[in-house]
């Protein structure tokens, strides 16, 4: 069966470990059809940098399966069908941080083994690493960026830690300890990936027609509502119940004399603090 198949067999001891050899062609038994080879073909190329390596990995003779029938003779226009797609970002055209391989895989392990990882860790504020010990609770993709979510040492309070400025990273014997009632989306609800507090506030904007239109179709929040101005036809008064944040600020300023901030007041004030300069 070993020879068979490309595997080998570790026998030192029982259960038998088995692995497949390197470069081994992995037999793929279902037949695949047109739908899903254009599904596995999407995902590889739009989701292979969310995917720990180890997993791309596993999923390979899927994905060679997947090209090798949509090259199959009278499969033309399913071939072509992947370059009519296109996702991109809003925004210019940056580059994705890269995260090392080693990086990935060590706290993907960790995060499914339930383990705690040591590492060497550069915030974006410091040029120079300092080792950490960190609990890891889970992994978000913001586009451009890998965050990894965790606890430090024998603190509780989860953090954000971007998983490209790791680097050295072991994986300890000892398992992670999780929050009680920690829950990744609902960490996620309250803002925290846009580095703010968790505190919800009620927004309330005046803003040029035109600059909120986006607004109705992809709205702030469920409350938002949009109201004309009724002493300016040009503007309206945007309202909704968003977490309070500095990447909150950051998007106001991009409207620059677009939007004024009529409430709260802390936002106001980041806003005039952040114009003087």
């Amino acid at each position: 069966m070993a020879t068979s198949y490309d595997m080998a067999c570790d026998d030192r001891e029982k259960p038998f470990g088995w692995t497949w050899l390197a470069n081994a062609v992995r037999p793929v038994l279902a037949e695949m059809d047109v739908a899903q080879a254009l599904a596995f073909n999407l995902l590889l190329r739009e989701c292979k940098d969310l995917m720990p390596p180890s997993v791309v990995d596993a999923l390979q003779p899927w994905f060679d399966k997947a090209q090798s029938k949509l090259k199959q003779e009278g499969h033309a226009k399913a071939s072509r069908w992947p370059q009519k797609i296109a996702i991109r970002p809003q925004g210019p055209p940056l580059l994705a941080a890269k995260t090392l391989r080693s990086t990935m895989d060590t706290v993907s392990d960790a995060l499914f083994s339930e383990r705690q990882i040591k590492a060497d860790y550069r915030s974006a504020q410091s040029l120079g690493y300092r080792p950490v010990r960190l609990h890891p609770l889970g992994l978000v993709r913001t586009g451009l960026i890998t965050y990894l979510v965790a606890t430090f040492g024998d603190f509780s309070d989860p953090r954000l830690l971007a998983l490209h400025r790791l680097k050295s990273v072991k994986l300890l014997d000892q398992e992670t300890v999780t929050p009680r009632g920690f829950d990744l989306n609902e960490y996620l609800v309250q803002d925290r990936l846009n580095f703010g507090s968790g505190k919800q506030i009620q927004l309330s904007l005046r803003m040029f027609t035109a600059a909120a239109a986006h607004l109705q179709d992809t709205p702030l929040s469920k409350d938002q509502t949009i109201q004309p101005d009724k002493d300016d036809r040009r503007k309206v008064l945007v309202s909704a119940t968003v977490g309070e944040s500095p990447r909150l600020v950051w998007w106001l300023l991009g409207f620059g004399k677009q939007v004024e901030v009529l409430e709260p007041e802390s936002v106001r004030r980041s806003i005039d603090n952040t114009c003087r300069y």
